[in-house]
């Protein structure tokens, strides 16, 4: 997904596949130590210093991805001149985080938030929702931009090989892209992914009405856990109305990269025409994504009897419910996290592994990458949930019995999509900006 423009050619020092597992250790050991220092809710120092969630780590590190493609698109302009992997790398990352920071903090936090206020974390605490409640909106509301533009946005920019200004200098070529992404991607989240992030909104808000009524109240604590039951089910099956679209977003995503980087372009390359290519494939990429986003996943992960009717039947309407609530969630997160694994498979195939193998026939290259990337997205998934709660702080199964039956701290649900985003973050920075330095040097 890189223009003409590109001064430097980088290659690895070493043969692969040893100079693509070097780079790879480096760039995870990063994303760890970071993580631990910002973002572990065990000990880091954005905890303690902002009251950092993982929500925040999950917004973040979805906008810090999308700015690096952003860079990528525009070469490193204009700091690309600076020759220097190390340099460019310096200088790349430190504009990255101020576009992040810009982003989050000022257009949709201040500009856009004044118009959404489910888009702005301080919009909502001035409307009374407690810390955790109003991470968890704004995030959400205010990341699924970053879902909807890397997914439509991107897949339509990086389909259409930059169409109609491919040679095009920079920055023009770049700008174009940028904006025309985002302009996608804006208008797919408002019309998608906004309302049911509305809705989510509007239902925490009662509860936490009840909530209040209750402590004035006593007497109504009978009513009062009957109608928190109901609005708790009720909160997080409006919720997953935006599970659903997030979910959506990644399997679109994965097609998209899955044709793109694995494949190279198979099979819509052989219709040879701009912008034909990019439309062909964003109809195909996104009828796919619908297709296994919204529903073969739920083929897979949807119980036939599900166990709440069992605790019903047992007298025990409380587990019942949080039952329910836990089949609903699982039935969209599992597939998406799934989904978000096998991105990371595809990344790093493609940006620390040269997209091996390329020594065979077409279809014998696309069929074993393809393979490589569904098996080690299932690798990742295992090992992600033996080791989490020990490395990264995510609790691990046993902590998640003990989960509260009101959704107002999201901290006690082990989910890997933060530390997902933050490790893409970190690899897209080491490979698009860094140019995977020191394990590549420039050709000479």
């Amino acid at each position: 997904m890189t223009g003409p423009e590109v001064e430097v050619v980088v290659v690895p020092r070493w043969r692969q596949p040893l100079s693509g597992f070097c780079a790879l250790i480096l760039g995870l050991l990063v994303a760890l130590f970071t993580w631990w220092i910002f973002a572990d809710i065990r000990f880091s120092l954005g905890h303690f210093m902002f009251g950092w969630y993982p929500e925040v780590a999950s917004l973040l590190g979805g906008w810090g991805l999308l700015v690096a493609v952003w860079q990528a698109w525009l070469d490193n302009y204009p700091y690309s001149k600076l020759k220097r992997s190390w340099a460019i790398g310096i200088a790349g990352t430190v504009l990255n985080i101020v576009v992040v920071w810009f982003m989050v903090y000022v257009v949709f936090y201040q500009l856009i938030g004044s118009l959404v206020p489910e888009a702005s974390y301080p919009k909502l605490l001035m409307y009374g929702f407690p810390i955790e409640t109003a991470l968890y909106i704004s995030s959400s509301a205010t990341g699924m931009v970053t879902g909807a533009t890397f997914s439509f946005g991107l897949l339509w920019v990086a389909g259409t090989m930059f169409w109609p200004l491919y040679h095009a200098k920079q920055p023009k070529r770049g700008l174009y892209s940028v904006l025309l992404a985002l302009a996608i991607g804006l208008t797919a989240w408002y019309f998608l992914l906004l309302p049911p992030v509305s809705q989510m909104a509007q239902n925490s808000a009662a509860i936490l009405t009840f909530m209040y009524l209750s402590e004035l109240q006593p007497a109504m604590s009978t009513l009062y856990n009957i109608i928190i039951w109901y609005y708790t089910v009720s909160w997080f099956y409006l919720n997953t109305g935006a599970l659903r679209m997030l979910n959506l977003t990644q399997w679109v995503i994965f097609f998209a990269l899955l044709t793109m980087l694995t494949w190279e372009y198979e099979p819509w390359i052989r219709l040879k025409k701009q912008p034909l290519v990019g439309a062909v494939a964003f109809v195909s990429c996104t009828f796919l994504g619908v297709l296994f986003g919204l529903f073969l996943s739920q083929m897979v992960y949807t119980p036939p009897v599900p166990s709440s009717y069992v605790w019903f039947a047992m007298g025990q309407p409380l587990l019942a419910t949080m039952a329910e609530i836990a089949r609903e969630g699982a039935k969209w997160t599992a597939p998406l996290v799934l989904a978000v694994f096998f991105i990371m498979a595809e990344f790093i195939l493609y940006f620390y592994f040269d997209n091996w193998p390329k020594k065979y026939s077409k279809l014998v290259n696309i069929t074993v990458r393809t393979v490589i990337v569904i098996l080690a997205g299932l690798a990742m998934l295992y090992l992600y949930y033996m080791f989490s709660a020990r490395i990264i702080g995510d609790p691990d199964i046993l902590s998640m019995i003990s989960y509260p039956i009101l959704f107002l701290d999201p901290r006690g649900l082990t989910n890997p999509l933060p530390f997902q985003l933050w490790l893409l973050w970190v690899l897209l920075l080491h490979g698009y900006v860094w140019r995977k330095w020191p394990i590549w040097k420039p050709l000479t």
